[in-house]
């Protein structure tokens, strides 16, 4: 069964309660309006979500300098996903990361070639394989990104990741190219969240 996290960028803290028992952790996209358009640094204020004991927290950092952001969203969070187009300094954010005793993860847009990112795998816990362009909900996925994460499972053998116009196909598609999380908003909250939910569970 594959793991689910669901994406609460359009849905609210309640809706996501809903879900309690079956899944485990939820996805946090923090964004800034500088690395992508949207900017939801009020939504997801640090303080608030590290109250949201129900699930683990993996946080998306979609931001520009993101070691500027590690200790704020350190607290009672599981994972930090940081984007490599984003900074220069990508072995200090991991280092950063890993001093706050979570989980270090990369983020990639659909465009990054592995070897722009390959050098850091051997660092890092997770992947997570963008399969839309990154800050706006509801977009299609990109089929080209499954060639994308068989070849990043050829040579990463821990968690991957992938987020952006999930369904029940596309998760299908995702982890037979060798995903092993698929993250999910849209198609969750859009409707039964708990239906939905299942339906990718058993992908």
């Amino acid at each position: 069964m594959v793991e689910v996290s669901p994406s609460i960028l359009d849905a609210s803290l309640k809706q996501a309660e809903e879900l309690k028992g079956l899944v485990s952790r939820m996805h946090i996209d923090v964004m800034d309006g500088l690395f992508v358009e949207q900017n939801t640094l009020k939504k997801f204020d640090a303080k608030k979500i590290s109250a949201w004991n129900a699930f683990e927290k993996d946080v998306h950092l979609m931001v520009e300098k993101p070691e500027k952001f590690i200790s704020k969203y350190s607290k009672n969070n599981r994972l930090i996903w940081f984007h490599v187009e984003a900074t220069k300094k990508p072995f200090e954010v991991i280092e950063k990361i890993n001093e706050k005793k979570m989980l270090a993860g990369i983020a990639v847009k659909p465009s990054t070639p592995l070897k722009d990112f390959a050098f850091l795998l051997n660092y890092v816990d997770s992947v997570l394989v963008m399969t839309v362009e990154p800050g706006k909900g509801g977009q299609k996925f990109i089929p080209k990104m499954l060639e994308k994460i068989f070849l990043i499972r050829s040579v990463f053998s821990r968690e991957i990741c992938v987020d952006g116009g999930i369904n029940p196909l596309t998760a299908k598609q995702a982890v037979k190219a060798g995903a092993s999380c698929i993250v999910a908003g849209s198609f969750i909250f859009k409707g039964n969240a708990v239906k939905n939910t299942k339906k990718l569970l058993i992908t």
